[in-house]
């Protein structure tokens, strides 16, 4: 499978970008998703089947952790399930800076050896800068959807199921870790990601006539310290 450069498949385009939160997926958001140039889902939103009742539902590019730790709710990523729900390609969101990240790409690769699905890296450098304007942390997945795709310079980008853990995880998407609370609990534990640094970040870096978010994130956002 070929795929054209990721910067050309993102710039220029009106992109959507799809996060699990679970008011989405109450029956309510019926937009058009082919009314956008190109559509991008987090983790494991396809596997999921999250968005099946969407209209013209699909998935051009997945961001995706490739941390497969079962202790938190992480499965193998589906190849089978990509190719058949025809996704285009997977973006990998975190680069091997660290050994723990070098040693997930490592597993990733082995997985996906038997199927050679279309895989780009986040540059290292974007990678670092981003940790930097989070006060030194790493950011979730989301986060470097937002900024990495702002990079390729897209016409626009929309942002609708993302609200920074407000509320937790759709209870359809992860089965373990799924408060707010736990979340934050993990961070603290694990010493990598800090919910309040992101919305810190956000709360400035979205204030761009490229992005346009919904009342959810804006009230995630706006509310932290």
């Amino acid at each position: 499978m070929k795929l054209m450069p990721f910067k050309d498949l993102i710039f220029e385009k009106n992109v959507l970008l799809l996060g699990p939160a679970s008011y989405l997926y109450d029956g309510s958001y019926s937009q058009d998703l082919k009314n956008y140039d190109i559509v991008v889902k987090l983790n494991r939103m396809v596997e999921t089947d999250l968005c099946k009742d969407f209209i013209n539902d699909r998935c051009d590019v997945l961001y995706h952790c490739i941390n497969f730790d079962s202790s938190i709710g992480e499965n193998p990523i589906d190849f089978g399930k990509l190719i058949s729900e025809k996704v285009k390609t997977v973006r990998v969101a975190y680069p091997p800076v660290k050994s723990w990240y070098a040693n997930n790409l490592k597993n990733y690769s082995i997985l996906n050896s038997d199927f050679g699905f279309p895989t780009t890296i986040i540059d290292n450098n974007t990678y670092m800068n981003l940790c930097n304007l989070c006060g030194q942390t790493s950011p979730n997945t989301g986060t470097i959807a937002i900024y990495d795709l702002y990079l390729q310079k897209p016409k626009t980008i929309t942002i609708k199921g993302i609200t920074m853990f407000s509320g937790g995880y759709n209870k359809n998407y992860r089965t373990k870790i799924t408060t707010e609370q736990e979340v934050r609990e993990l961070n603290q534990k694990v010493k990598n990601h800090n919910i309040d640094f992101q919305k810190n970040f956000l709360r400035t870096f979205l204030n761009n006539e490229k992005f346009f978010i919904d009342d959810h994130l804006r009230s995630s956002i706006d509310g932290s310290s």
